[in-house]
């Protein structure tokens, strides 16, 4: 079995992998998005009422990238058929949700390891009420 085998026989691994994959600012995007727009699977847009797709909707939010991963994977999880929209139902939206706030807050747990082993940069001060190290 491949690495790529178990992203398609999961889809809710392969769109945890695609947000993963999004850009930091990506990801932060999509999640302000979520509640205030209506959000599709299964094309870009509806056609209709304005629906689109988590794609569609960060790059309107300025969002840069490439997203072709993350919205196969979207569909994927989704089980929309291409071509024929539909409105992602809630329990759709709790998990993309869940996964982008998991995502970010992995980022940001990975950011501080980063940090602290290259530890302090010159010129930098120590963090509000630690002490400075004797000189």
């Amino acid at each position: 079995m491949s690495a790529v085998e178990p992203m398609r026989s999961n889809p809710a691994h392969a769109l945890r992998f695609g947000i993963d994959c999004l850009q930091v600012d990506t990801r932060r995007a999509l999640l302000d998005a979520i509640g205030q727009e209506t959000i599709i699977a299964g094309a870009y847009t509806d056609g209709k009422d304005g629906s689109i797709c988590p794609s569609v909707l960060v790059h309107r939010r300025g969002a840069e990238g490439n997203l072709t991963g993350f919205a196969r994977a979207w569909d994927a999880f989704t089980g929309a058929v291409p071509g024929r929209p539909r409105v992602a139902t809630g329990h759709e939206m709790r998990v993309l949700r869940e996964m982008l706030e998991a995502s970010l807050t992995r980022e940001e747990a990975r950011r501080e390891r980063v940090r602290r082993a290259l530890g302090p940069t010159p010129g930098s001060r120590p963090a509000s009420g630690a002490s400075a190290a004797p000189t």
